[in-house]
């Protein structure tokens, strides 16, 4: 018998092209760009500590693996990540949050970079430069007596500090 045309009928889901795509965002949800986005802790005295949560994203349709968090950059030790982030974000937006932290030890401004590593082929790795201050202290001069009797503490100068933003 004749089977021409021959007719099957195929169903299926298109998956299309595997996409990694790795995403940085602030605590106001807003996407960091690669290279050129900023965590700014502002000013913080000496030792006190600042802290701001960021999010990676896997805005990829496939797993997102080998997360891994460094930093790096000249005031590094400034700045630290807690529960340092790693392993495998699953496809579909995925997300893993973690904190950094601004302590600084010295004042003026600090900065350092924030590194994440993934096998996202473009963005890896993803980089955001970190800024925060610590105001410089400034000292008055010594006061002095203020009648010719001589001063109630016994002569005693008084030093104020303030801090110069």
């Amino acid at each position: 018998p004749d089977e021409n045309p021959f007719v099957q009928v195929l169903t299926g889901t298109a998956t299309g092209t595997p996409v990694r795509k790795i995403e940085l965002k602030n605590s106001s949800n807003t996407v960091l760009p690669n290279g050129s986005g900023v965590l700014s802790f502002g000013d913080s005295p000496i030792s006190a500590t600042v802290t701001k949560s960021l999010r990676i994203r896997n805005a990829g349709n496939v797993p997102l693996n080998n997360l891994a968090v460094s930093l790096g950059g000249t005031h590094a030790s400034d700045f630290s990540v807690d529960a340092l982030p790693s392993g495998t974000l699953a496809a579909g937006g995925e997300i893993m949050e973690f904190t950094v932290r601004f302590t600084p030890t010295a004042s003026g401004e600090r900065t350092a970079t924030l590194s994440v590593a993934s096998d996202d082929p473009i963005n890896n790795p993803f980089i955001i430069q970190l800024t925060g201050s610590a105001p410089v202290p400034m000292r008055l001069p010594a006061l002095g007596c203020c009648c010719s009797s001589g001063c109630s503490t016994g002569g005693a100068r008084e030093r104020r500090q303030l801090s110069r933003r």
